[in-house]
């Protein structure tokens, strides 16, 4: 675990643990499945709020429910389903007891080396996931792709680091079209969707390091404007306002989770003037950070 010292919510790479690489060459990234019994049953099935600082999850839940609570939003999720977590996001669930699937916990690292070059299946990566799998074809094929990793990880055999990526990507591509299907704007130019997916993931990544329109556009290989025209198509705001969105989460995040000063949690957003933040967050949230702060500390139960 790795945390600041004064940052209440816990990092760790596995929850509740201290872990080196489980991966046969370490520098190429991190990779480890297991089962949610394995994690959750040591823990009454509540694994608490905590987040990772550059940890990909993928969860799949073949037997029972449960709920998925992420940065203080939470939902009910039931068998068969996937969830996923992108890395920094503060996120818990709580299973009832017995419930079956898997954990795929992967690297920022590994994942945009194993995936270079399609960054489409990095779609389902860009924000927190709950959907549902209604066809028991689909679920057979995750089952059995989630299976396959767990197999490759424990019997190391020649060509296990492609087998790997082969298995990883037939999750991501189940996955990704699961939420293409239950959640994706109907009629919304698949280009663009991906554009806007890919968009989230730098967002997610490099909202705190002042990135401009540009700036992003430049990361995608497209125009600024043709990267606003995608934004303003499928998500109806602009690409800054969803840097801001991200901003937003971050902000509420320190302030409710850290004891960080409002002023120190402006120069972590990347702020140079506190009070130039604190007009920020006062335009968007109503409220100004320190009574944003006071309200949740006034109502525990719905943090």
């Amino acid at each position: 675990m790795a945390a600041s010292p004064s940052n209440l919510v816990p990092v760790f790479q596995l929850y509740g643990e201290v872990e080196t690489a489980r991966w046969p060459e370490a520098e190429a990234g991190f990779v480890h499945l297991e089962t949610i019994r394995a994690r959750a049953g040591l823990h009454n099935w509540e694994i608490r709020p905590h987040r990772h600082v550059d940890l990909h999850q993928c969860l799949l839940i073949l037997k029972g429910r449960g709920r998925f609570t992420v940065d203080g939003a939470e939902q009910p999720v039931a068998a068969p389903a996937v969830l996923s977590v992108p890395p920094t996001l503060i996120h818990a669930f709580a299973f009832e007891p017995d419930t079956e699937g898997y954990v795929l916990t992967v690297s920022d690292t590994f994942l945009s080396r194993a995936l270079e070059g399609e960054p489409g299946l990095l779609s389902i990566c860009g924000g927190p996931v709950a959907v549902s799998v209604k066809s028991e074809r689909d679920l057979a094929s995750l089952a059995s792709a989630f299976e396959a990793v767990d197999y490759e990880l424990h019997w190391p055999r020649p060509g296990r680091a492609r087998a790997i990526v082969a298995y990883l990507n037939l999750i991501l591509i189940a996955a990704d079209r699961l939420v293409a299907e239950g959640q994706r704007q109907v009629g919304a130019p698949a280009r663009e969707a991906a554009l806007l997916d890919a968009l989230r993931g730098l967002i997610h990544r490099h909202a705190l390091e002042n990135w401009g329109v540009e700036d992003y556009a430049r990361a995608l290989c497209v125009t600024s404007g043709r990267l606003t025209a995608a934004c303003r198509r499928i998500a109806g705001r602009s690409p800054m306002q969803l840097v801001h969105d991200r901003l937003m989460i971050e902000a509420k995040r320190n302030l409710i989770y850290t004891c960080m000063s409002v002023q120190e949690i402006s120069y972590a957003l990347g702020f140079a003037d506190p009070a130039y933040f604190s007009r920020f967050f006062s335009r968007r949230q109503g409220v100004s950070p320190q009574r944003f702060r006071q309200g949740q500390q006034a109502q525990p139960s719905q943090v």
